[in-house]
């Protein structure tokens, strides 16, 4: 009669640790889920600007920290209906702690030029990146941002949702980018972004 209670409370241990386990794990694949849907962005968190501009067929500029996001207003598919637009300017200035950004486009000759002016919190801010992302989009933006200078600007195609490195140059689908630092005409530091369709520039695909 001991040996059964004796295994009937270990079946009973058993069982309890189990539903234990299914509890915690439950819980954390509900966190986990809950973080990507807040994730500023792969997620629908009402605080990103990505949502605008998901799935349009141009290129951006993010600004991590403050998570401001800059369409390079630019469209390959808009430029081969022989848009009649012309120049298009905007300006954003978002203080002296962070970016400002002018970005000027012109569809009709497939061009667009955009200024960044670093602010005072130009390194990325570890905190606010793990508070923001899901682990998967923190490493993404790991991957891209400058190894030695660690900015917060990244590089963002809005079609395809992939991040890339502010490079000196390089290819996407169908636009070509370069990049470049210098001083403003305040002696400020800012990164100079060129984006050119390449059809535009009688390039082959």
């Amino acid at each position: 009669m001991k040996q059964l209670k004796g295994r009937k409370m270990i079946r009973v241990m058993l069982i309890l640790i189990i539903l234990m386990a299914a509890g915690v794990w439950g819980g954390l694949a509900f966190r986990e889920s809950r973080i990507k849907e807040n994730c500023y962005l792969c997620g629908s968190n009402s605080q990103s600007m990505v949502g605008l501009y998901r799935g349009k067929d141009t290129l951006g500029v993010i600004c991590v920290n403050n998570w401001y996001v800059m369409d390079l207003k630019l469209s390959d598919s808009v430029q081969k209906q022989e848009s009649e637009e012309g120049t298009d300017v905007t300006y954003t200035n978002l203080g002296t702690e962070n970016c400002s950004f002018t970005v000027r486009s012109d569809s009709k000759q497939g061009r667009a030029e955009a200024e960044i002016t670093l602010g005072k919190q130009k390194q990325l801010d570890q905190k606010r990146l793990k508070k923001r992302f899901c682990k998967e989009c923190q490493e993404k933006i790991l991957e891209v941002v400058d190894k030695e200078e660690k900015q917060d600007l990244v590089l963002i195609d809005f079609q395809m949702m992939q991040l890339y490195p502010l490079e000196k140059k390089q290819i996407i689908r169908e636009y070509e980018v370069s990049v470049e630092e210098k001083k403003n005409d305040n002696e400020k530091e800012c990164v100079k972004v060129y984006l050119k369709i390449i059809s535009a520039m009688g390039m082959p695909h």
